[in-house]
């Protein structure tokens, strides 16, 4: 079953499904709003469970209607194209190869399947709305532990409203970030179980507080295997997990005579985390590096995902200018709403630096206790770290951006515990400011929604009219839904829309087109893998009006340029149609 289609469908004469998509959002948002404003008014409020799930429904539903929108990313197409084919060879790297993302990143789009549903672009989207939620909830609950309910329920509003709101195209489609940015959320979470564990480890508590520095060193050492350019945050993390359980040695409290011993059984439990920490880290690759082995596909992991991720795609800089820092200044500040969250961000830290500066002589100015862990300085060294990786490759791709919203929020909740610290003289102001800018940063995006609250849902008629476009009717016409397909060219969608199953590893062949040291390498694999997968069809979508990262050249860009490929196409394949310029082969019988 197609879930966009399923939808569509259902939908097709639902005059009431806009109207009843707006009441909902704004309801769940008045609901949150009155949440938050509830355990500042009065003693009580109802449970923090209560809430997040108030936010993961508003988040979940304001973001709905984009499950009927048509391709939004070539990238939505080669995961969903990339999960289908795991579902008959469930073997990452052996059977796809979805270039700069590793497994982390398609598996999830195989759990619709559990329920009927093939991989596909509305399922696929419906899995990140899921994580972006559920990354949400976790942030909510790390801020929660470390500096209270009423904080956070405050703190969190701009980061639900961020993603609640996100309607630009590489926003609302399933990306390779969605799973670094839920484990980024997860690891700020592991980290406040870790400083409840110092806590007690710092009271006496007699069993080693362990299982935190093992779950933030799993989720660090998995975050290669979503995608590498997560790495330096992961790596952040990490290295302030390994801080926080060294902090936890020197706070013991020394007991008389006895001071000694306390001191050696306090350090024994501190080598067990941080043993703990460095055990989980290395656990997913002993995982991955096992199966590799077991599978014979070391060489497949080397080329298709270290080497093109390390020396190529850190140095492609595929639509962006020989300015990074100005690449990166673009991707923050273009993007509603993440632009809100962004300036508010920079302010605040702005503000806190000028305030560290002019108040330092002043007794309880707006400083942290020293006693206290750094969380400003973990949050604002994982911001720093969000920001070389999304300015790293200097990339202007727009979701890029989603690995600086947790951080952000974190960075925005530590800096209003600073502001509302009672050691703080100027707390009513500082955190009055903060506050107020906080809300502004919620609202603002919220009040854009309402000029135009019915979105795509004013449009389904028009989707469901242009469900298949004339190229994915040609397909349907040269073959059977089900029948395998090879794409040449950057359009692995045309597989997912036409019912075909992508036969060979590679979802684009932007690797075999383009000059680069590695490309006789990959032309040879995507050779023999034609050769092994035997498609029934070979789609030359290297046409204009297609999409490519450069503009396209078809004595450059077509099959026919690499004489490899153009002697197996001639061969064994005759052109049945052309529509649009994408030319549709069929392979002949007994070949």
């Amino acid at each position: 079953m197609e879930l966009r289609l399923l939808l569509l469908q259902g939908l097709k004469d639902a005059w009431w499904a806009a109207p009843l998509q707006l009441l909902g959002w704004v309801g769940a948002l008045t609901a949150l709003l009155a949440m938050t404003a509830w355990p500042w008014l009065r003693p009580g409020s109802p449970h923090p469970l209560a809430f997040r799930g108030v936010l993961m429904a508003f988040i979940v539903w304001t973001r709905l209607p984009a499950l009927l929108l048509p391709l939004q990313n070539p990238d939505e197409g080669q995961f969903a194209a990339a999960a289908q084919r795991l579902l008959d060879d469930p073997v990452f790297w052996r059977s796809v190869d979805t270039g700069s993302s590793g497994p982390l990143n398609v598996l999830p789009l195989l759990a619709p399947a559990l329920f009927g549903f093939s991989p596909e672009l509305a399922s696929s989207r419906l899995m990140g709305l899921l994580m972006a939620a559920a990354a949400v909830a976790l942030l909510h609950a790390a801020i929660g532990r470390l500096w209270g309910e009423r904080l956070a329920r405050l703190a969190i509003l701009p980061v639900a409203c961020s993603f609640a709101f996100m309607e630009a195209a590489d926003f609302v489609h399933y990306s390779s970030e969605h799973v670094p940015l839920l484990l980024t959320a997860a690891m700020v979470y592991g980290l406040a179980r870790a400083d409840d564990a110092t806590r007690a480890l710092r009271e006496g508590a007699a069993a080693a507080p362990w299982p935190a520095w093992l779950g933030v060193g799993l989720l660090a050492g998995a975050m290669p295997y979503a995608k590498l350019q997560g790495l330096p945050i992961a790596a952040v993390l990490w290295l302030s997990a390994l801080h926080l359980a060294w902090r936890a040695r020197s706070t013991v409290p020394l007991a008389g005579s006895a001071g000694a011993a306390v001191t050696r059984h306090a350090g024994a439990r501190v080598a067990h985390s941080a043993g703990a920490l460095v055990a989980g880290g290395l656990l997913p690759s002993v995982v991955v590096a096992a199966s590799l082995w077991h599978f014979d596909i070391v060489p497949l992991f080397w080329q298709s995902y270290l080497q093109t991720n390390l020396f190529q795609y850190s140095q492609a800089n595929l639509g962006g200018t020989t300015s990074k820092l100005g690449n990166l200044i673009r991707l923050v500040l273009m993007w509603p709403p993440v632009d809100a969250l962004a300036v508010l961000t920079a302010l605040c830290v702005l503000c806190l630096v000028l305030l560290a500066v002019v108040r330092r002589r002043e007794r309880g100015s707006i400083m942290a206790d020293p006693a206290a862990p750094p969380w400003m300085r973990y949050a604002l060294a994982t911001l720093a770290a969000a920001l070389y990786a999304v300015a790293k490759p200097g990339n202007t791709f727009p979701h890029y951006v989603l690995l600086l919203v947790i951080p952000m929020g974190w960075v925005l909740a530590a800096a209003l515990s600073l502001a509302a610290d009672p050691a703080n003289r100027h707390r009513r102001t500082d955190a009055g400011l903060l506050a107020a800018g906080l809300l502004a940063a919620a609202l603002l995006p919220a009040y854009e929604r309402l000029e135009q609250p019915y979105g795509p849902l004013a449009l389904k008629g028009r989707y469901l009219a242009r469900y298949r476009g004339p190229v994915e009717q040609a397909i349907r016409r040269a073959a059977p839904p089900g029948s395998t397909a090879s794409v040449w060219g950057f359009s692995p969608h045309l597989c997912v829309e036409s019912g075909m199953r992508q036969a060979t590893r590679y979802g684009n062949t932007f690797w075999q087109i383009e000059p680069h040291p590695l490309q006789d390498d990959f032309i040879r694999e995507w050779v023999a893998d034609f050769r092994a997968a035997r498609p029934l069809l070979f789609i030359d979508a290297m046409a204009p009006g297609m999409f490519y990262m450069r503009p396209i050249l078809p004595a450059l860009h077509r099959h026919e340029a690499i004489p490899a490929v153009r002697a197996l196409i001639e061969a064994d394949y005759e052109l049945v149609e052309t529509v649009r310029g994408v030319r549709i082969y069929r392979r002949l019988p007994g070949r």
